[in-house]
């Protein structure tokens, strides 16, 4: 389409919540483990020993846990279930990919609205979803998610950053992609992080469609940035937003 080489860059970043909906626990907190028994249906209810585990001295209710996955083809799938791939191999058996091939007992739901709305409309259900979803919500919370240093991380723009702030770039030329090791996140960093990226031609076919184009990445990776926590992500760390500001210039 483009008639030149295509390009990645990237222009924010995006916790993906665990968001569940469990009235009497404000504070949730869930290791990679026990997220794999929870959406393999071998964890069955909310005070099953996994979940007291990762939360002592919390009374945690005999609710049955209603878990909720996407069952249309996703990349908040593939980054949820890459995350436990990474971080729970000896316990998570479904791989890593846009669709799974999901236990009977786990409910499916079409998009992010249909995964939200299911939790919000059962009590004791958990789904993985975008951030923004749980604050838009009354009914749904974000729990804390134990990251590899072994802390339960906030799900929170600073979090979110502090896990991008630590990622490896692989830039080739004006192309730059992002990885984030799932089993190396440290501190208080947030680990189920991922990059949203725009694919753009590096050489345009029209001259005023590629000028202006331009300027809209350039405030996307400028100015724009500070809009990303209210639309419930994150800005980039100001190192990496430099050097897709330096590819956008460099777009014809």
């Amino acid at each position: 389409t483009c008639g030149s080489p295509a390009v990645h860059l990237p222009v924010t970043a995006g916790g993906i919540a665990v968001a569940y909906n469990l009235p009497s626990v404000k504070d949730l907190q869930l290791s990679p483990k026990t997220l794999a028994g929870i959406f393999q249906g071998t964890a069955k209810t909310w005070d099953d020993a996994a979940v007291k585990a990762d939360n002592p001295g919390v009374t945690l209710p005999s609710t049955a846990i209603t878990a909720v996955h996407r069952d249309d083809s996703s990349g908040t799938t593939k980054v949820f279930s890459s995350f436990l791939a990474a971080t729970a191999a000896a316990d998570w058996k479904l791989g890593a990919d846009k669709e799974l091939s999901w236990p009977a007992g786990v409910q499916g739901a079409k998009g992010s609205d249909g995964v939200s709305q299911a939790v919000a409309a059962a009590e004791g259900g958990i789904t993985y979803v975008e951030k923004s979803y749980v604050d838009g919500s009354t009914a749904l919370a974000a729990a804390k998610v134990q990251n590899s240093a072994g802390e339960y991380a906030e799900l929170d723009s600073g979090p979110v950053s502090e896990a991008l702030a630590g990622a490896t770039t692989d830039v080739k030329g004006q192309d730059i992609k992002v990885k984030i090791d799932f089993t190396a996140v440290k501190g208080d960093a947030y680990p189920i992080t991922a990059v949203s990226y725009e694919i753009v031609c590096s050489k345009g076919k029209d001259a005023a469609k590629a000028k202006l184009l331009k300027s809209f990445l350039a405030y996307a990776v400028g100015d724009g940035q500070k809009s990303a926590e209210d639309a419930g992500y994150a800005p980039l760390p100001d190192s990496l937003a430099g050097q897709v500001a330096t590819a956008v210039t460099a777009l014809s």
